[in-house]
């Protein structure tokens, strides 16, 4: 059975070890985050993620 996710946020900025995101969709799981936006998603290690805003 696929894991659910923790949080998911509609609309944030996320900020990484190698590089930030902004507006962008975001699904936070036990190991992973999920950035979703209009070029596609990518999956990210949830130790190099430093900072998440949600935005409104």
């Amino acid at each position: 059975m696929p894991q659910e996710p923790i949080t998911t946020i509609d609309l944030a900025d996320v900020q990484t070890t190698a590089g930030d995101f902004h507006d962008v969709g975001v699904e936070i799981y036990p190991s992973w985050v999920r950035i979703k936006d209009d070029t596609g998603q990518r999956w990210i290690a949830r130790d190099i993620v430093t900072e998440i805003f949600e935005r409104e």
